[in-house]
């Protein structure tokens, strides 16, 4: 239930009249709702910052007769000041009193990552893995490191490599290796739950998702989940409609020849879905794979001793979650199972004379080298740099790198006992933010 902090009467002024006008609490202890109506279409508005001063962000709507804004950003344990305001299409504002906010501290067993390099834009969203404790966490981070956006329900046990991104309908799907008798979910930025996913099973039980979640169009879901066969685990990828209907499936069991010497022998953590093809990367056998939709067979199989011939550099071992850039590169976290360094590296495939030439790769340096036996994440941000996730026991680290300059723009870690498997990259603009000049 929202708690009412302020119902005004009508708010009259040379823009249109905004009625109704509400301040309220969410489920989420850090988000505000402003809602209200005019009468006549409009813009509406909230600007906010830390109460006394100037504003620092604000976020407007699509312009219509009914408002209703989802205030996040704030620092916990602040004063907040909002402003809200309608602007009609000849530029007249009417603008509300301020209202200030309280916004509760962090409660105790929360993330509190710490800022160590640069400065960014956007802010960056994490999954949160208590180790010894419970998992599904999930923190958005700002510029600055701090949280502006947390979901916990305190519940689950902790299975790590829990996948979580921005949906294009500004939700955030917390999916992946969701913990048993837990549901994936997509969450409204008030906290409320939207959609719900099927109860998970076991860890290494059969339809177990992991690792690896997309949106569909239409409203759906691709997934990975684990195909188990007379007690040996595969891969499937499945395509679930909005009715969480499965429409497509298709399993390496079907495809790969299996090896039954091992109790897993596929360990996929990376699917993008085409129209007529897809990409898996597996884990198990440090291979990145073109499958064509149709026919269910692979196109190319990309890594050592597979299709292609290395022209330049090395090959990945024990990678995860490539990335196409727009350049047409294709963007690795190699983790290097078993050097005690891992990278980031870049090849340029030709698919008519099946070479593979490593572009470019960047393993830290000295200042920033790291190492990540399992988990890890690259993302190419719209800015050209790359945003590295490395945040398993050994580094619990997240960094923008620039590869102009070879160095860090921007980089948080986690202390102990926290630590995260992906990290994806929100900009403001995808969540109808934009950050004010001081």
């Amino acid at each position: 239930m929202w708690l009412l902090l302020a119902c005004r009467p009508d708010i009259d002024g040379p823009g249109p009249t905004l009625a109704g006008y509400r301040v309220q609490e969410t489920d989420n202890p850090q988000v505000f709702r402003v809602s209200f109506d005019t009468d006549e279409a409009a813009v509406g508005a909230v600007e906010f910052g830390p109460s006394g001063g100037p504003p620092t962000l604000r976020l407007e709507d699509a312009g219509t007769t009914v408002h209703d804004l989802v205030v996040l950003g704030l620092h916990a344990g602040e004063s907040w000041d909002l402003v809200g305001s309608a602007t009609d299409d000849r530029g007249r504002t009417t603008r509300a009193p301020a209202e200030t906010v309280e916004v509760p501290p962090l409660p105790e067993g929360a993330v509190r990552p710490s800022l160590v390099a640069g400065a960014t834009d956007g802010w960056t969203l994490f999954d949160v893995t208590v180790q010894g404790s419970a998992t599904l966490q999930v923190a958005l981070v700002d510029e600055g490191g701090d949280v502006v956006w947390r979901y916990d329900p305190r519940r689950g046990e902790d299975v790590g490599a829990l996948d979580v991104k921005l949906t294009p309908g500004r939700q955030i799907l917390v999916a992946g290796s969701v913990p048993a008798g837990e549901r994936p979910v997509e969450l409204g930025l008030d906290g409320e739950v939207r959609w719900e996913g099927p109860v998970q099973p076991a860890f290494e039980a059969d339809g177990f998702m992991h690792h690896h979640t997309d949106p569909a169009p239409g409203g759906g879901h691709v997934f990975l989940e684990k195909d188990v066969r007379n007690g040996k685990r595969g891969d499937r990828v499945v395509l679930r409609d909005a009715d969480d209907e499965v429409v497509w499936t298709w399993s390496t069991w079907d495809h790969w020849t299996p090896d039954f010497t091992v109790a897993e022998w596929t360990h996929l953590n990376w699917v993008e879905l085409r129209d007529d093809v897809f990409f898996l990367s597996d884990q198990e056998s440090s291979t990145i794979w073109k499958i064509d939709r149709a026919t269910g067979n692979p196109i190319w199989s990309l890594g050592e001793g597979g299709d292609f011939t290395l022209t330049s550099g090395s090959w990945f071992k024990g990678q995860h979650a490539p990335e196409w850039g727009p350049d047409g590169r294709l963007w690795v976290y190699d983790n290097r199972q078993g050097s005690g360094s891992s990278r980031i590296v870049a090849y340029r495939l030709d698919e008519q004379a099946m070479t593979a030439t490593q572009d470019d790769e960047w393993d830290g340096g000295a200042e920033w080298g790291w190492y990540t036996g399992f988990w890890g994440d690259v993302d190419v941000l719209p800015n050209g740099n790359l945003l590295i996730g490395s945040g398993n026991p050994d580094t619990r680290r997240a960094l923008e790198w620039d590869p102009a300059t070879r160095e860090a723009a921007w980089a948080v870690e986690f202390p102990p006992p926290f630590t995260f498997y992906r990290v994806e990259r929100i900009e403001l603009a995808a969540l109808g933010l934009r950050r004010l000049e001081p």
